[in-house]
This record gives C-alpha cells, structure tokens and sequence, in this order.
C-alpha cells in the first residue's frame, strides 16, 4: 500500500513559467548524473547539505561512484555568492545551492520544571529568496530551463519558487495557491515558510 504523503512528485513547472521546474532530489540527481529528460540547464538547490548524502550509489556501480565524487568535488568547490548561496557551473549546468534547512519552530520540552528537550527558532528562508530569485530570472533571460529542488519538493523550494512569484507580482496567496496546485497539499507545510 502507498502512502500518498509520501509520494514523490516528478517535477512540475509552475503554471505561468513553464521554464521553471519545482521539483525533488531525484529529479537533481537525473540532471546532474543521469539523463537530464527534463532539459534543465540550470538548477537550485535548496538542500545543499542535506541533498548529497542522500544519493550515494551502490558501490558495486563503479562508473556511478566516481560520477558521484566528482559531483561531489564540483558542488563543495562551488564559490561562495552573495546572499548566503554558492553558485558557479557543475557538470554543465548553471548551479546555485543555498544550505536552507527545512525547520519550523519547535517548542521546548519541559518535564518536571526542567528543560528535557531545547526547542529550536524556526529557519529563515527569507534570507535566500534574493539572490535565488535573481539567479532564476537570470538563468530564463538566458534561454535556460530551472529546476528548483529541495528533497522532495514541497518546502524550500516552494519557498522558493513561491517568492519567485511574488517577485513577478502576484499576491504571496496567489503565489502559495499556485505552488500548492503543482506541487500537491503537503507543499508549503512549514508554517515558517508562509
């Protein structure tokens, strides 16, 4: 049986720009090491400390590791650009990664009048939205297909692709309306997100 909630989307462009993708790991990791169907040629990745370790291939697949290292090398060597992302070129395609965190806020666990369990702030995507949004409206001048990524899509980059809209001019409810429509109703679960 499956889950519906757990289901990954393929990637799905936003409906008024068809040249910007919101998708999910795997769909990166088809960019980036396999056959790129979706002729992307620039990306965005949300999850740049989560993403990569979550795709190591078999190590019985040689021709795959060593693509995978080398992956691996290009996005760690990726140059440090404003607005907390780094951005530069990997494996051909125009690249920008922001190391967001998908976290809402979390209430500390009190047991006994003592603090059993630390809560935790809620993450700020909002420090990222300039500079991601400027590289996608650079990358479409540019005739190039983006991808926004996060792990499955829904979170950061619905964040992402939301203040993408509203950049554009729609309302932040019509921005959030729209990436709920492609990316299904978990999308922009994080209520620090919206």
């Amino acid at each position: 049986m499956e889950v519906p909630s757990l289901k990954l989307l393929s990637a799905s462009p936003l409906r008024l720009f068809p040249d910007v993708l919101v998708g999910t790991q795997a769909d990166a990791s088809d960019v980036l090491l396999g056959a790129n169907l979706l002729e992307v040629q620039a990306v965005v990745n949300c999850a740049l400390d989560d993403w990569i370790f979550k795709m190591r291939p078999w190590p019985s697949e040689q021709a795959a590791v060593e693509r995978w290292q080398a992956l691996e090398t290009s996005l760690r060597a990726l140059p440090l650009s404003s607005g907390q992302a780094f951005a530069g070129e990997v494996f051909g395609c125009r690249y920008c990664a922001l190391p967001a965190r998908d976290r809402d806020r979390a209430e500390a666990i009190i047991i006994d009048g003592e603090v059993a369990v630390k809560g935790l702030e809620a993450y700020n995507m909002g420090v990222h939205f300039p500079v991601a949004c400027d590289f996608i409206q650079e990358q479409l001048d540019a005739g190039r297909r983006v991808l926004i990524h996060c792990l499955r899509g829904e979170n950061r980059a619905g964040a992402v692709a939301a203040a993408f809209l509203v950049a554009k001019g729609w309302t932040p409810e019509e921005a959030v309306q729209e990436v709920r429509e492609v990316r299904g109703p978990y999308a922009l679960s994080n209520r620090a997100f919206v």
